[in-house]
């Protein structure tokens, strides 16, 4: 339990007794609310993190950075371009070093089709890069790119997402990705972006 003052207790429901906590135990902490808090919607049990800066692990022209995500030795930068025309942007690091290994438009397809906005969802495996991107006509995708190579392995539409909310998240579990948006959770296959199936009703 995290309290008003920002610290943590722990309760022992057993004995009805509580301790002062250093921390929260591991995936069990909610963000604070600051400047760098990503959406308070994005589940802590990724195991992708993510923070809001403006500091990229070095300077590309013409990209403004908003979120870093990072899972072990990974580090994805997702923005803007500024200035010029503004298009959702990715670009990919190792961690220690400051050239990018790829970075670019979040498609490959006609930038001017991409609504003008950050891509705030995002999760690294250990070969992939699953992102979200919105269209300009409504509509929001779904892009997994090579981790290494930032080549694009397939690109799919997500089902009824002119509809509702916008995906929140993206969990990768084995050979399945789980995206969940409104009141559906959409599950594609890793390795060709195919539908499985969709859980859910409107």
């Amino acid at each position: 339990m995290e309290v008003l003052d920002g610290q943590h207790l722990l309760l022992n429901t057993r004995t009805a007794t509580a301790r002062p906590a250093p921390r929260a135990p591991p995936r069990c902490a909610t963000p604070p609310l600051s400047p760098q808090t990503c959406s308070m919607s994005r589940p802590v049990e990724l195991t992708t993190t993510c923070e809001r800066s403006s500091y990229p692990p070095s300077d590309i022209r013409g990209f403004s950075p908003t979120f870093i995500y990072r899972n072990g030795s990974a580090i994805l930068v997702t923005g803007t371009r500024r200035p010029g025309t503004s298009v959702p942007m990715a670009a990919l690091f190792q961690k220690g070093t400051k050239k990018p290994l790829w970075h670019g438009v979040v498609a490959d397809t006609d930038p001017l089709t991409l609504k003008d906005r950050t891509p705030e969802v995002a999760e690294l495996t250990d070969d992939a890069v699953y992102l979200t991107y919105e269209l300009e006509q409504g509509g929001v995708r779904l892009v997994r790119r090579d981790l290494r190579t930032g080549v694009v392995v397939w690109d799919v539409a997500i089902p009824r997402s002119k509809d509702g909310s916008a995906p929140d998240a993206v969990w990768v579990q084995g050979q399945r990705v789980y995206v969940p948006h409104w009141t559906w959770m959409d599950v594609f296959e890793a390795d060709t972006g195919s539908l499985v199936g969709t859980i859910g009703r409107w």
